[in-house]
């Protein structure tokens, strides 16, 4: 493999990295073209394919390691999210076995569930929120 070789290959990624909206290929782009340089200088082949491998993996593992989380999108919290730490009333006893309880929190009634038996009035403590119920532990 020559240097033409590697910078088709580096033209290629760059190509599909500019057609897709996330960061996809950007890495092996990269290690196209140090294995390029190196064949330029005729490095030979095997050494131009591992230093490719190597400088995509590292480029990615770099970038995941210290940069991803700024790329990546948080959690938005939503009116739900409000509810955690407030205060219900049990108005359907919290059954953990048979999966079934509802609280009623601030005037609405929501499916609820908790580690233990929990009867029918009374208080509970909102803890999380999966999916459209709540979690929650007596107070």
């Amino acid at each position: 493999m020559n240097a033409i070789f590697w910078l088709c290959a580096m033209v290629m990624f760059l190509i599909v990295e500019a057609a897709t909206p996330m960061l996809v290929s950007i890495w092996f782009a990269l290690g196209a073209l140090i294995a390029g340089i190196c064949a330029y200088f005729n490095l030979g082949d095997t050494w131009c394919v591992l230093i490719f491998a190597v400088i995509s993996a590292a480029s990615l593992f770099i970038f995941k390691k210290f940069y991803s989380d700024k790329f990546v999108k948080k959690h938005e919290p939503t009116n739900a999210d409000r509810l955690i730490g407030s205060k219900g009333v049990v108005e359907e006893e919290i059954d953990p076995v048979k999966g079934k309880g509802s609280v009623d929190v601030g005037g609405n009634l929501w499916s609820a569930k908790a580690e233990e038996n929990i009867p029918a009035g009374a208080m509970v403590e909102i803890c999380a929120i999966e999916g459209v119920k709540l979690i929650v532990k007596e107070r």
